[in-house]
């Protein structure tokens, strides 16, 4: 299990409920430039696919995103990266509804992202 200290969850968007803050810490950023900023200073940007994925794409951020089954045309279909961002992993509904799956991949993904980023250790 990965520990507060080892690995600290930002949230990007302006609604933070503050039940949510026991277990990560808003970003406190009020503008696109103030997002930018911080999320260029990320290791890891994980998102559906909003603003955010675009914006941490095109800084070239490690990024993984998690898309509907049937996906925003941008994303393409059959595919587990971006042409348009080539630091974005992409993680796919196996079906309409079905993020379980989705969520269980990620969750392995990033004990093993933090494991070799040596953050896991926490």
């Amino acid at each position: 299990m990965v520990t507060r200290a080892a690995c600290e969850v930002i949230v990007l968007q302006n609604e933070f409920d503050a039940a949510d803050r026991s277990w990560a810490t808003p970003s406190g950023c009020a503008t696109l430039a103030e997002v930018a900023a911080c999320v260029a200073s990320l290791d890891l940007v994980i998102t559906v696919d909003t603003v955010f994925a675009h914006l941490a794409g095109a800084l070239g951020r490690p990024t993984w995103v998690l898309l509907h089954a049937d996906p925003d045309w941008r994303w393409m279909t059959d595919r587990d990266d971006s042409p348009w961002y080539p630091t974005v992993r992409l993680y796919r509904q196996p079906a309409p509804d079905d993020w379980s799956g989705v969520v269980t991949r990620v969750a392995r993904d990033l004990r093993e992202w933090l494991d070799a980023s040596g953050l896991g250790r926490g």
